[in-house]
């Protein structure tokens, strides 16, 4: 990916991790999660997105500069019960955001977290409608939330308007989680 990324562009400006396996996870309480779908959730969404962070610094710490971005969720800021695998992984993104900027930032490389709320995709189609409508109830905005909802921001984070901006985590959710 990476090395791709070089070839046709000559660089590597930013990167959004957007790792989610979510759609084949099923609300189950925390004594009965298989152990083998924990170990596949992890590897996707934490594995996944340190190996790619691992994959572009090397060019990131070249220039001098690069924006990374990665994707968590608000279930990692408030809980929720009946996902203790999802809501973990992603409790891991937002750690490993901190983490790593700390690590990073001397050599101009920033990396920030989006948190995202329930955000109506494919993936999400199976979610049992009283968990949604939940999601829709808590919400200051009370509609659904898109994929395009979390697009300005990501555009804000990898871009240089949040230049100064590190270790952040911005919750993009219609107004569910306030802090």
């Amino acid at each position: 990916m990476a090395a791709e990324a070089i070839a046709r562009f000559g660089a590597i400006d930013g990167l959004i991790n957007n790792a989610a396996y979510f759609r084949e996870v099923k609300l189950t309480d925390f004594e009965q999660i298989d152990p083998a779908q924990w170990d596949r959730i992890f590897a996707v969404n934490v594995k996944g997105v340190w190996q790619c962070c691992k994959a572009v610094m090397p060019q990131m710490r070249k220039q001098g500069k690069g924006a990374i971005v990665n994707i968590a969720s608000v279930v990692a800021i408030a809980g929720q019960p009946g996902y203790l695998q999802y809501v973990a992984t992603k409790g891991a993104v937002l750690s490993m955001t901190k983490g790593l900027a700390k690590e990073v930032g001397k050599h101009g490389v920033r990396v920030n977290c989006i948190a995202p709320g329930f955000v109506l995709t494919d993936a999400t189609a199976n979610r049992p409608d009283e968990w949604k409508q939940s999601f829709l109830k808590a919400r200051a905005l009370s509609r659904e939330q898109r994929p395009v909802d979390l697009v300005g921001t990501a555009t804000y984070l990898v871009s240089d308007l949040s230049d100064f901006v590190s270790g952040q985590t911005i919750v993009v959710d219609g107004g569910h989680i306030m802090y």
